[in-house]
């Protein structure tokens, strides 16, 4: 079963949660995968990554980007799990990620975002 940004099960089984969001600026998703190498049965601690092109997001925006998507996974999970929710940004060259097999650039995004198509 899929949830947002966490996954469940045991290490031995190797289930993981994922959902996938509706393409944003900056094309945003989750992604929780269970940690290598913990017990059995140890549940997997909430990992956050989030993939943007590069140079779309400022630095001040992908901190905002941490902040917003920590508080909606506490919000889930509950207070207590603060400590432990790991929330990365990572950034995709520009050209490197595609949809439909057509590249999508900084440009492109900036575009879009603008309100202009590509």
């Amino acid at each position: 079963m899929a949830r947002l940004g966490h996954g469940r099960g045991s290490v031995r089984d190797g289930l993981s949660g994922r959902c996938a969001l509706a393409p944003t600026r900056g094309n945003l998703f989750f992604e929780a995968p269970l940690p290598a190498g913990h017990g059995r049965e140890e549940k997997a601690m909430p990992l956050i990554q989030v993939k943007v092109i590069e140079n779309v997001f400022t630095t001040e925006q992908k901190q905002e980007i941490v902040r917003r998507l920590t508080d909606a996974m506490v919000e889930v999970e509950g207070e207590n799990m603060r400590p432990v929710t790991w929330c990365m940004v990572e950034e995709v060259g520009s050209g490197d990620w595609g949809i439909a097999g057509s590249p999508l650039t900084t440009a492109d995004v900036k575009a879009l975002a603008a309100g202009v198509g590509v």
